[in-house]
């Protein structure tokens, strides 16, 4: 969902020299974290939020379902790393109800469904401390995303879609901040 941001600020640190602070707010990522491909920046939330201009309905979809996908891809990747641990056992279910309401959205509007290609976004992390950290920034700007688009003019059925999927990621964020704090 939502680790890209984070993925590509990771990534500019470790370029720059500078991967290994003394004293940081979230977990430190070691030179050993591997980045399962090159982040793209127009994918998911991190995408929607560094386009100027007007984004088309199919656009902010699009967008939407990257999103989604995304968090879905990595909240697998973590429980595949380090085992079935909450809460990401049980957010991983809410993950693919927002998909199915996004993929719905796309059918009843006549737009093609893209490809899922949320675990090709993924940044494995190596603990679940790191794993929460990444969540908690990604779910901020899934947030949002999802407040720009409910500023345009949308259809009924896209804004309710739009307004359900922000809630739910606030009572996400809620979730990673709680257990991250624990």
């Amino acid at each position: 969902m939502k680790r890209a941001v984070l993925a590509v600020i990771i990534l500019g640190l470790v370029l720059a020299g500078c991967g290994g602070r003394e004293e940081a707010a979230a977990p430190a990522v070691t030179p050993t974290t591997q980045l399962s491909v090159a982040v793209d920046a127009d994918y998911g939330a991190q995408g929607a939020l560094a386009k100027e201009g007007e984004l088309s309905l199919e656009q902010m979809l699009t967008y939407a379902i990257q999103d989604e996908h995304l968090a879905e891809a990595e909240y697998l990747d973590v429980l595949g790393r380090h085992g079935e641990v909450r809460p990401f056992s049980n957010i991983v279910e809410s993950e693919r109800r927002h998909i199915e309401s996004l993929e719905t959205l796309f059918r009843e509007h006549g737009f093609k469904l893209p490809e899922n290609r949320g675990a090709q976004h993924v940044v494995p992390t190596e603990t679940v401390r790191a794993a929460l950290a990444a969540c908690v920034e990604g779910e901020k700007h899934n947030i949002e995303m999802y407040r720009v688009f409910l500023e345009k003019e949308l259809p009924a059925d896209v804004a309710e879609v739009f307004a359900n999927l922000k809630q739910a990621s606030e009572q996400h964020l809620e979730t990673f901040e709680f257990h991250l704090g624990n």
